[in-house]
């Protein structure tokens, strides 16, 4: 059997029909040849959706600094605060001793206890007795220095006592607090906790 010979023409005009039809249609595309999903981002302005603020330019969570970059004060706790700039007196624990006083601080065993006591003797044997932490505590002649005597024993660093002196020399260390640390450190001296005595703070 033989076709006639219209028959491709016929599916030419059609398809050029279709096309015609499509070009006079306006702003209405045809999804005929259009690649799909090509303008899923695209808004009805022509740009690219970016979410808020549409451009490139906008900054991302990721360019801000996690909280691990954020230094933590790991030398002190709150069993041993430091009292505010210009208050006199001795932290100790929860309290705070008068001057005068001391506190007797105990790291026989962890952590640190701390007791405030009228005088030195009154202190437990394994404990350090602490007369001041800054040179605000020094206020008697000459002895303006809080200066901790640091003695070495069994392989450890620690203090024999922390009191009010003339000097503070000999590997000895002055201690401070840090809300007043030009006072002990000198204007470009720091005060950083002491990784002795947790809640007191030395000058560097």
């Amino acid at each position: 059997m033989r076709f006639p010979r219209f028959a491709a023409p016929t599916l030419v005009l059609v398809a050029t029909s279709a096309l015609a039809i499509a070009a006079c249609g306006g702003s209405v595309p045809t999804d005929l040849f259009s690649d799909p999903g090509a303008d899923s981002g695209a808004t009805a302005d022509g740009s690219s959706g970016g979410g808020n603020g549409g451009g490139g330019g906008g900054t991302s969570d990721a360019s801000f600094e996690s909280d691990a970059s954020v230094p933590t004060d790991a030398g002190t706790n709150d069993a041993a605060r430091p009292v505010d700039a210009g208050q006199v007196g001795i932290p100790c624990g929860t309290d705070v001793c008068a001057v005068g006083s001391v506190c007797c601080a105990n790291g026989a065993q962890a952590p640190f206890q701390y007791v405030c006591k009228a005088k030195e003797s009154e202190c437990a044997e394994t404990s350090v007795p602490i007369a001041c932490n800054g040179a605000e505590d020094c206020t008697g002649g000459s002895a303006r220095i809080c200066c901790g005597d640091r003695v070495f024993e069994n392989g450890r660093t620690s203090y024999a006592d922390v009191t009010c002196r003339s000097t503070c020399n000999n590997g000895n260390v002055r201690f401070c607090d840090p809300k007043n640390a030009a006072a002990s450190c000198g204007q470009n001296g720091r005060c950083e906790a002491s990784t002795i005595l947790p809640g007191f703070f030395t000058c560097l």
